[in-house]
């Protein structure tokens, strides 16, 4: 099975969501200047500038495909031995894997237009299903639509 999608949803940005992000880079760097913390400033405004390169880029398209080795985004494959179990949010058409090493617990892979049974069928076959929870960062990242 092989689809393409965007690699992540991309948000409308208002005028309002670049002011709030500015305020709260503002108050963050007071409290810095506050703290005394150079450091902390330094990493502030670090911060500030990559959210601001992601959100003007639109997400590329990815080949995602699932087959007997495992599932390949791009060139990179995750192999079966390597994932737990999967979980498929409906809600938001992607795949959550969990994987089996220490860094990087979960991996999410969006289904596009793709039939969200279909890969579920498919991927049961390999490993099994088990129902997982929105992370604190997922929930976060949606509230903030970034």
């Amino acid at each position: 099975m092989e689809w393409k999608t965007p690699e992540y949803i991309e948000h409308e940005k208002s005028a309002d969501w670049y002011w709030y992000l500015a305020l709260a880079v503002v108050l963050l760097l007071i409290f810095a200047a506050y703290q005394r913390s150079f450091l902390f400033g330094a990493l502030v405004i670090i911060g500030w500038f990559t959210i601001m390169l992601y959100s003007a880029r639109s997400p590329k398209v990815i080949t995602v495909s699932i087959g007997e080795q495992g599932i390949f985004i791009e060139q990179n494959l995750y192999s079966w031995s390597n994932i737990k179990s999967f979980w498929i949010f409906n809600n938001k058409k992607e795949i959550s894997l969990e994987l089996k090493k220490t860094i990087a617990l979960h991996a999410k892979i969006p289904l596009g237009e793709t039939n969200p049974q279909i890969a579920r069928e498919i991927i049961l076959k390999f490993v099994p299903e088990k129902e997982q929870e929105e992370s604190f960062i997922d929930n976060l990242s949606d509230l903030l639509k970034f």
